[in-house]
């Protein structure tokens, strides 16, 4: 299966390449990398089970 193409997840420093083939990184405000959501280890409490208001279903009943 081949990937759905997306942005890249760590987007790569913006860089020039110039006429004579340098390389230069630009340092621009602004374009600093975004901060990376921390995440926690602990997870939420688990739901109550909730009450199904709808009538018992049966499966041998055929509607007439």
């Amino acid at each position: 299966m081949t990937p759905i193409p997306a942005d890249p997840h760590e987007p790569a420093p913006p860089e020039l390449t110039l006429g004579d083939g340098r390389k230069v990184k630009l340092n621009v405000p602004g374009l600093e990398p975004r901060a990376k959501p921390r995440g926690s280890s602990e997870r939420g409490a688990a739901e109550p089970p909730r009450d199904n208001p709808a009538p018992p279903h049966d499966p041998n009943h055929v509607p007439v």
